[in-house]
């Protein structure tokens, strides 16, 4: 049954309080203060919507003084203060306004002139008060999704899967839920939670529940299914319209999800082929420059033979050639000129094999954690 709008009536007439019980009590709530000492002490446990002030009430405060303590109290702000008087100086009308007062009401309208005025003033305020939470909804929905679009721009940055697991907690935080997600992947499962740890329980649950409809509610909770991903919201707000508001932005989010991690996929296998690339190409390079080291030992090892040859043919020779003296330094004077310029060049050749030597295992040191 809907409540009834409660209305105090203050006026030191009894017999005035009296008809406007009377006249009001069915559609109203209605109660009456003789002064305005006794409606500040009756207000303390009873919160009137609507006051209706007589103006004059000798003895005591008047109905101004009365209406300016009223609105000073803030649980009365949105109250609606009619004073109820044959007063007709425009001044004094002002005064009221000036502390508080809705509308000024004359005795002598009648109670049908009442009813239709307070039932006005009611509409209205009803019809200000939606306005203005249809605006803060709107103004609050608006800063819900800004903050989805400030996460989306920040999942485009994760490098891992595990930071954009982290992401999805920053973003459930940001919106004060408990909440714990589950990623999917071909090797292995991240779980992580608002509060750190996902139980054995949930991280069994979201991979059950992985084939459920893609957004799932049961008491609470509330489960987001999409590929490879679930993000279970332990506890959804009870609030209906925030609810259904936090279930779209969620479910943008895990969508949001659901792409990085295709479009991560992607990057990590095309990082995983570079890398593959470059391995080859140092593979084949090792490969390359060993096989020139080896050719390059051969040459050289075949040179020295070749003068070691050379040396022990030409004393044979000379033997055999009976050469004076003169002839046979001359002789070998040209041969040792020969062999100095050969030791040279085999000198160098040693160089350059360490030089080889020392590329080929600094690329064994890249390659040998690789090549398992």
């Amino acid at each position: 049954m809907h409540e009834k709008q409660k209305i105090l009536i203050v006026d030191d007439d009894e017999a005035n309080c009296f008809l406007y019980e009377r006249a009001l009590g069915k559609d109203y709530d209605t109660r009456s203060a003789e002064s305005g000492e006794s409606c500040l002490e009756m207000i303390q446990d009873f919160s009137p919507d609507i006051f209706l002030l007589d103006v004059l009430m000798p003895g005591g405060m008047n109905g101004f003084e009365l209406c300016q303590k009223i609105r000073n109290q803030n649980q009365f702000n949105k109250s609606l203060i009619f004073f109820l008087s044959g007063l007709e100086q425009t001044e004094k009308k002002v005064y009221g306004y000036q502390v508080g007062a809705d509308d000024f009401l004359s005795k002598e309208f009648g109670f049908d002139l009442l009813k239709v005025k307070l039932d006005t003033q009611l509409k209205r305020i009803k019809t200000s008060n939606d306005a203005v939470s249809m605006a803060m909804t709107a103004m609050t929905n608006a800063g819900e999704i800004g903050q989805v679009a400030m996460f989306y721009e920040r999942i485009n940055e994760a490098a891992s899967y595990q930071e954009l697991v982290e992401q999805v907690i920053d973003v459930c935080n940001t919106f004060d839920v408990n909440a714990a997600v589950q990623v999917r992947l071909s090797d292995s499962i991240i779980n992580l939670s608002t509060t750190g740890t996902v139980n054995h329980l949930e991280n069994e649950f979201m991979l059950v529940a992985r084939d459920a409809s893609r957004i799932h509610t049961f008491g609470k909770r509330c489960l987001f299914n999409f590929k490879g991903a679930t993000l279970l919201i332990r506890l959804m707000p009870e609030d209906e319209d925030k609810a259904g508001r936090y279930r779209d932005h969620f479910a943008s989010v895990m969508s949001g999800v659901e792409a990085r991690m295709r479009s991560l996929n992607a990057e990590l296998m095309l990082k995983v082929q570079n890398e593959n690339l470059v391995l080859d190409a140092l593979k084949g390079t090792y490969s390359a420059l060993d096989s020139m080291m080896l050719e390059f030992k051969r040459h050289d090892n075949l040179s020295k033979d070749i003068i070691e040859k050379l040396v022990s043919e030409m004393h044979l020779a000379f033997s055999y050639l009976n050469l004076n003296e003169e002839q046979e330094e001359h002789l070998m004077s040209v041969v040792s000129k020969g062999m100095a310029n050969m030791t040279d060049l085999s000198s160098a050749g040693m160089s350059l094999d360490q030089r080889f030597e020392s590329v080929t295992s600094s690329l064994e040191k890249i390659l040998t954690p690789n090549l398992t």
